[in-house]
């Protein structure tokens, strides 16, 4: 077919997934279910308390319920024009989540060198995810947290490619300085995100080895870190602990569940890793086999054997969270954890296989991110999406996943198809099948 022809039709695509978005919008989708609730309850309480007392509601945060530090509700109260009205404050995070887009394109055609039409729809992937959609429609704080960690990726990925065995140059320090101020706003928008400064210190120790890196990033951080240590003090601890007390905090952050919640990790890994999966297969389907398989059946058969003794048996009874490959299992499986078993093995497979590709580079990120990810009570899918995408488009050093100006045609009908599938599916579950967690637990009482 004629390359031009083929280029109107994924620019008609792009519009599509455009205007689907804002139609979304429109019609108030809430797809990753707690939105709205989430806005009402907590974040629009917490930006309108910082607007009328802002030193009350610094020392206070922790009467308005919110999980992440208040760096999102600090900057939409101080700079964001439209707080006056829910439904304008909305449509500016809206119209401002669009920037991960354009900065997620930017940093896919330095590393891929693509055509502008197959970065940009490779980009706009965003865009079909339903939690990613319906955290900028109900205005909430994931989206500014990804956006601040996109821009510390693109200023790492500058540095990572460049030779600095000899002095560094002042646009060098310059650069350092914005993955530092930009990682450090992401971890105050929200604080898992700290997983990525570990690993750009790992990296800079273990990889790049420059004493002046090291030090002018350590230096940048101590920094960074004042108005973090300024709010540890005024708090008493990492949160609000006269607000929210500090046993609540040690159930919901404590290194227990962290064998729970691996299995439920490896599961979201191996969905949203599913794309490029397919992608592997119509390469190479026996490549993919020969390479999976081993550690595919030594996961699945630990994870089978942990499920017939019941010790995965918590897995069973969880009415929030757990993600979708969980929500699966219960719907059509029965909650028997056997499909799920299989997919988190995959998982796992997945993550084994990085390792052996590249361990050095890809250790130093896998690991903090499994542990701090780990640490909840609650897993939520909303912590991976569309992190676990970025991680292996961006960060993962992974020869499986080879796009180029050769395959971009793949690439794009497969994302396409697997996302705009996922979108439509989460949309009919929370506003058809399950329309509030009461249904649902109805649903899970009755298996």
């Amino acid at each position: 077919m004629n390359t031009n022809k083929i280029d109107n039709y994924k620019l008609f695509l792009f519009f599509l997934i455009v205007i689907s978005y804002f139609v979304g919008f429109i019609f108030r989708e809430n797809s990753a279910g707690g939105a709205e609730q989430d806005f009402l309850n907590f974040t629009w309480p917490a930006i309108q308390g910082f607007k009328k007392d802002f030193f009350y509601a610094i020392k206070n945060y922790g009467q308005y319920g919110e999980g992440s530090w208040p760096m999102f509700h600090v900057v939409n109260s101080l700079l964001n024009p439209f707080t006056n009205s829910k439904i304008g404050f909305q449509f500016s995070i809206t119209i401002l989540s669009l920037l991960n887009v354009f900065i997620f394109k930017k940093i896919i055609d330095k590393k891929f060198n693509l055509k502008q039409i197959d970065s940009l729809l490779i980009s706009s992937t965003l865009l079909l995810l339903p939690i990613f959609r319906s955290s900028a429609f109900w205005g909430l704080t994931e989206n500014f947290g990804w956006l601040f960690l996109l821009l510390s990726i693109y200023f790492f990925l500058n540095l990572k490619d460049k030779n600095l065995s000899v002095k560094i140059k002042k646009d060098d320090l310059i650069n350092i300085f914005l993955i530092c101020f930009f990682s450090s706003v992401a971890l105050y928008t929200r604080p898992y995100l700290i997983f990525f400064p570990i690993y750009y210190l790992s990296y800079l120790l273990i990889i790049k080895k420059n004493n002046q890196l090291i030090f002018y990033s350590i230096l940048f951080y101590v920094l960074m870190s004042v108005p973090g240590l300024a709010l540890i003090d005024i708090w008493g601890g990492l949160y609000d602990v006269k607000n929210r007390s500090d046993s609540l905090l040690l159930k919901y952050l404590n290194p227990e569940n962290s064998f729970r919640n691996l299995p439920v990790i490896a599961s979201l890994i191996a969905f949203y890793y599913a794309p490029f999966l397919f992608i592997e297969i119509i390469g190479n389907f026996r490549n993919v086999i020969k390479k999976y398989y081993m550690s595919f059946i030594f996961f699945a058969t630990l994870l089978i054997i942990l499920t017939l003794f019941g010790i995965l048996n918590p897995l069973k009874n969880i009415l929030i969270g757990g993600g979708v490959v969980l929500k699966m299992d219960y719907i059509f499986f029965g909650k028997n954890l056997i499909f799920f078993s299989i997919i988190s093995a995959l998982g796992f497979s997945i993550l084994f296989k990085t390792l052996i590709d590249d361990f050095k580079n890809n250790a130093i990120l896998i690991f903090p991110f499994l542990i701090i990810y780990s640490l909840p009570y609650i897993i939520l899918q909303e912590y991976f999406e569309p992190l676990i995408l970025f991680l292996f488009f961006l960060l993962i050093s992974f020869k499986a996943i080879n796009l180029s100006k050769k395959n971009t045609n793949t690439y794009i009908a497969v994302f396409s198809t697997f996302f705009i599938t996922y979108l439509a599916g989460s949309v009919f579950f929370k506003h058809f099948a399950f329309r509030d967690i009461d249904q649902w637990r109805f649903f899970l009482n009755s298996l």
